[in-house]
């Protein structure tokens, strides 16, 4: 089977490629545009083209993980660490733990038949030393108004924190949580087992490490179809002034569906997201972007389709297709996008190496994007290097009006070119 870098993990991968790539040439068109001084008489870039290059550059080093404080390493440990304590929480009811102390009431709970209201209370007192860490303060999570039934399931719940601290090395030391969160639950049977399914989530001025949230969010999943050959998911998410440290992160809606259809020993994957005005920290989001694919494991031919998409101050049309490459561990992504930043027009092939995560990307040719014709050499992201995802080498050239420019990426995991 070709080792390509869609085999494996490939949503990660595929993410990763298509947000450099996407950026990287966004940077060289938006940069591209903006000399407004003049070149020397050996064609080398203008000041203000070079310091608009690194403010662009700048940007795109700062969608690195490491930049959200936190890594897919601290995701690990906190996903590990609940499940410590929902370990921790079941060996209390068999005794002999000495922290932390839990009530549950009813203390006894059947799930096929379950109450109509659950409360779990955990407290860890002082200092109760615990799945390497140390916790303080105490939780409480009340399930409420549960509802059983053949044709659904409805149900609210509410975490309220009290100091909650927990001191951790892996999660980067001390985090305190305060406040509550509200959530809520509700499954329908209909005809022909048809399926709809929504959940809300609120948070009430709960703060964790100091920053406040805010707001809600709304899932649902109406008239959901499954067969052997043929099922649709239709989704909306509504943002109800989603907001962290008093600045607003959502506020409207998303639609969309995810949908696979299988003839003749073939499954075709399709998916869409429309977005209706949805204002972000970045902008007002609109348009839409759909893909399809055939064949889970491989992707193969996947295409990207973005129609009159717009995010804050760019917006996009067109294509982003996803190919077998010419060797047996490449791959060829071809971008043929109208932007307001100018047209890209480039086929990358891009090279996996699935033991290392090792990605290799270079321009087939020269490409077009914006004002430029821009070629990428050997640029390199790779994680056993840098898990920040920053290029740890490689160059990419582009010349036009008159200009020419080089930037190449260093190799010490610090985002710099």
């Amino acid at each position: 089977m070709k080792e390509r870098f869609i085999g494996n993990g490939p949503f990660r991968a595929l993410g990763i490629i298509l947000i450099i790539a996407a950026g990287l040439f966004l940077l060289i068109a938006s940069g591209g545009g903006g000399g407004g001084g003049s070149s020397s008489q050996d064609g080398a870039t203008s000041i203000s083209m070079e310091e608009d290059v690194r403010n662009k550059i700048d940007l795109l080093m700062e969608a690195s993980p490491c930049n959200f404080g936190f890594d897919s390493d601290q995701i690990d440990a906190v996903m590990d660490m609940v499940s410590c304590l929902f370990n921790l929480i079941l060996q209390y009811q068999q005794g002999g733990l000495a922290c932390p102390t839990v009530v549950i009431t009813p203390d006894s709970i059947d799930l096929k038949d379950p109450p109509e209201n659950i409360t779990i209370s955990v407290d860890f007192g002082q200092a109760c030393a615990a799945c390497d860490a140390t916790f303080s303060g105490s939780a409480t999570l009340a399930v409420t108004n549960i509802t059983s039934t053949d044709t659904g399931f409805t149900a609210q719940a509410e975490l309220t924190c009290n100091n909650l601290t927990i001191d951790s090395a892996a999660l980067g030391g001390q985090t305190i949580i305060n406040g509550a969160v509200t959530a809520s639950l509700s499954l329908t049977v209909g005809a022909a087992q048809q399926l709809s399914l929504t959940g809300a989530i609120a948070f009430n001025n709960f703060s964790v490490g100091g920053t406040n949230l805010t707001g809600s969010i709304t899932i649902s999943l109406p008239n959901l179809t499954f067969s052997a050959n043929n099922s649709n998911i239709p989704f909306s998410i509504q943002f109800a002034n989603l907001a962290a440290g008093g600045t607003t992160l959502a506020n409207g809606s998303v639609t969309g569906s995810i949908a696979w259809t299988s003839t003749g020993g073939s499954t075709t994957y399709t998916g869409s997201l429309n977005f209706a005005n949805l204002q972000t920290s970045a902008g007002t989001v609109s348009g839409s972007i759909s893909a399809s694919f055939t064949g889970l494991d491989e992707l193969s031919d996947l295409t990207i389709t973005f129609g009159n998409f717009v995010a804050g101050t760019l917006s996009a049309n067109g294509t982003i297709v996803v190919t077998d490459g010419p060797a047996a561990d490449e791959t060829a992504i071809d971008i043929n996008l109208t932007t307001s930043e100018g047209t890209i027009d480039m086929v990358m092939i891009v090279a996996y190496d699935e033991a290392t995560e090792r990605l290799v990307i270079s321009s087939e040719g020269s490409g077009t994007a914006g004002l430029y014709s821009v070629n990428i050499n050997d640029v390199t992201i790779d994680p056993s290097l840098c898990q920040c995802y920053y290029p740890v080498s490689g160059s990419i050239d582009f010349t036009g009006q008159g200009k020419q420019g080089v930037i190449e990426f260093s190799g010490d995991c610090t985002g710099t070119y």
